[in-house]
């Protein structure tokens, strides 16, 4: 819209009577000022009525204005058709400028029907003219081929003559022709000459551009303190993207700038109340870590809600995480799984992970093992390493699925590369138990020793094992023992029974009996049943001063309980001969069987006996030879001599 310069009351007191006597020209001025409350009250009614009357002697910037203001329904009551007729009346008039929006009236369908070719046709007219918007829409149209054959290089070359002539938009297009090299040769420093035009113009798109391409260095060096301008120029322009990321530059000290958690609350709060998904997810965060702000679980929560709803996928993750353990809300798995299937379903590898397990394991979901192992595969192909051990296991122990002991290797080799301690773990195990092919120590030794100097108490602890089992080279119980110690100090409970062990019989280390059955106890105490075992035997074996033997009958039975086979026979002995225990034949048949089938050849065979005499037991003399059968078998030579003769058994301890 055109304004005169003098705002001068008596400047505008002539404009008036101009206009009221019917000068068209002074009419128009008029309208421009009521219509934008210049020097004169706002009055966009009264601007229409004098557009009006200047149009109807043929005013050409009247006809454009009131077509606009018919437009946009501002000053009258919108309709679309006027605005078409009026502007076309302006075109025809010869107001340069009304060509484009004409085309823009047959391109878009407003107040007629939209026609492509007459669109190009008044842009083209417009083009002739040198106005700048025509060339610019013209450009747009060879660009994507809207009314007329596809041709980006007269695209380019109209967007030129419009950007010379200051068209800001054409910047824009530019930029982007020249950075994808799309009717242009490719040229990033072409690119980002016209998109710092743009971003001076304040269009948005260029201020984000250039914010990110300084950052990441798209048009040469990375340039942080850059990026941080154009992202406090979109901040003041009240940008929500340009917020976020200046919050963020201000929370971890980008950019030049010195870390104001502060400064980055207030900025993610704004872009928060923008509707940014990524400022509430970091909300959420600070409130959660209690980073730069009081530590508030519920407020956390709140975030994080408001951001899953707006589509967030870690912001899901998060708050899928609370409910599944109860943090800061009530424990729900089943809107937990639900809230991960959302974040998984949008790529989210951790959430695939999570997803899995919930589905292997029937977690706040039904138990679907196939779909619980491709979401695994999921979050495998992105390399999660849990997930890889995961879905390892999954092949190794076929749970729903073909067992793929290969693939299971597969899975924990590639997590062991990216770092995963449990990856080490698993591949050492694989070896070592020879599960596709014959046992590899060497190898198991491998990953094991990586695991352990990465710090994992079970490697650490397998490890050891290894050399003390192995006995390769000088110093292998030695080698042994210092793994054991640093496994106990990672809270295995076993190395502490192995190092009692060591340190009972001298083996690796100098023989202390009293600290080894210091230490025997302590494992037992805290639930090892091998400890349990070995210290019911140093008990009865009276290494153990000041403990009654019938004590040993208590850690014999925890042990028994827990499956060890030997405290089980143990345990058997005491019921069948009395004196630890009172004498119960049926409870001694009862952890003889669980010792024999184990494999137990010595509970086989007072198992055997126990038939032959009907102790606990019908007698039953087929079931005794079947008995002292397997305990043949297994090296025990009363049993053979059992078989081969008539005799009274003697019950063995």
């Amino acid at each position: 819209m055109e304004e005169d310069k003098d705002k001068s009351p008596e400047s505008l007191r002539a404009l008036e009577r101009a206009a009221e006597s019917g000068e068209a020209r002074a009419q128009h001025l008029l309208a421009e000022r009521l219509f934008r409350g210049l020097g004169l009250p706002l009055d966009q009614a009264r601007a229409v009525q004098y557009w009006r009357e200047a149009s109807r002697a043929g005013q050409a910037e009247s006809l454009y204005n009131l077509s606009l203001a018919y437009g946009s329904g501002q000053g009258v009551e919108r309709d679309e058709e006027e605005a078409f007729r009026l502007m076309a009346q302006a075109a025809e008039a010869g107001l340069d400028e009304a060509w484009p929006k004409l085309g823009e009236h047959h391109f878009f369908g407003i107040g007629t029907a939209v026609d492509l070719a007459k669109a190009v046709d008044c842009w083209r007219r417009g083009a002739d003219l040198g106005v700048p918007k025509a060339l610019n829409d013209l450009g747009s149209a060879h660009y994507k081929g809207l009314g007329l054959e596809a041709d980006p290089w007269e695209a380019v070359r109209l967007w030129k003559l419009a950007a010379e002539e200051g068209y800001a938009e054409s910047f824009l297009f530019l930029a982007k022709a020249f950075e994808e090299g799309d009717g242009v040769e490719r040229s990033a420093r072409i690119a980002r000459y016209w998109w710092e035009r743009a971003a001076e113009m304040d269009f948005p798109e260029a201020i984000l551009r250039m914010a990110q391409a300084l950052q990441f260095g798209d048009f040469g060096p990375v340039d942080s303190p850059g990026a941080v301008r154009y992202w406090r120029r979109g901040a003041e322009l009240g940008l929500p993207e340009a917020r976020y990321m200046l919050g963020l530059a201000y929370e971890i000290a980008e950019g030049g700038l010195e870390a104001d958690l502060g400064e980055a609350l207030r900025l993610y709060r704004e872009a928060a109340g923008d509707g940014h998904p990524e400022a509430m997810r970091r909300l959420g965060d600070m409130f959660h870590l209690g980073h730069g702000v009081e530590q508030d679980q519920s407020l956390a929560l709140a975030w994080w809600r408001k951001a899953a709803a707006a589509g967030q996928p870690y912001a899901k993750h998060n708050l899928a995480t609370s409910l599944a353990t109860g943090l800061g809300v009530g424990k729900d798995l089943a809107e937990a799984f639900r809230w991960f299937l959302e974040a998984a379903e949008s790529g989210l590898g951790l959430s695939q992970l999570k997803a899995g397990e919930a589905l292997l394991g029937g977690l706040g979901t039904g138990r679907d093992p196939e779909a619980g192992a491709g979401w695994l595969e999921k979050a495998a192909a992105q390399d999660i390493p849990e997930a890889l051990v995961t879905l390892g296991d999954v092949h190794a122990m076929a749970n729903g699925r073909p067992k793929d002991l290969g693939k299971a290797l597969g899975c924990w080799l590639r997590a062991a590369e990216l770092g995963s301690l449990w990856g080490m773990f698993k591949a050492g195990d694989y070896f070592h138990n020879g599960y596709c092919g014959p046992p590899d120590d060497d190898k198991a030794a491998e990953w094991w020793g990586r695991a352990a100097r990465g710090g994992l108490g079970l490697a650490m602890y397998n490890y050891g094992l290894l050399f003390f089992l192995s006995g390769k080279g000088p110093g292998s119980e030695a080698e042994a023992f210092a793994w054991f110690l640093k496994a106990s100090k990672a809270g295995i409970v076993q190395a502490k029974t192995s190092m009692g062990q060591a340190l009972m019989n001298g083996l690796g280390v100098t023989r202390n009996e009293a600290a080894g059955l210091a230490l025997l106890a302590e494992a037992a105490r805290e639930g090892d049943p091998t400890a349990q075992h070995n210290y019911a035997l140093a008990i009865m074996g009276g290494q153990v001063k000041g403990v009654e033997p019938k004590e040993a009958l208590y850690w014999f039975s925890l042990a028994a309980h827990a499956g060890v086979a030997e405290a089980q026979y143990h345990l058997g002995n005491a019921y069948g001969q009395g004196g630890l225990a009172e004498q119960d034949f049926s409870q001694a048949v009862h952890w003889w069987a669980k010792a024999a089938e184990a494999g137990l050849g010595l509970a086989a065979y007072n198992l055997g006996v126990a038939y032959a005499y009907g102790h606990g037991v019908p007698r039953d003399l087929d079931q005794a030879r079947a008995w002292w059968a397997s305990a043949s078998q297994k090296g025990v030579a009363m049993a053979d001599e059992r078989l081969a003769e008539v005799g009274r058994p003697t019950l063995q301890s």
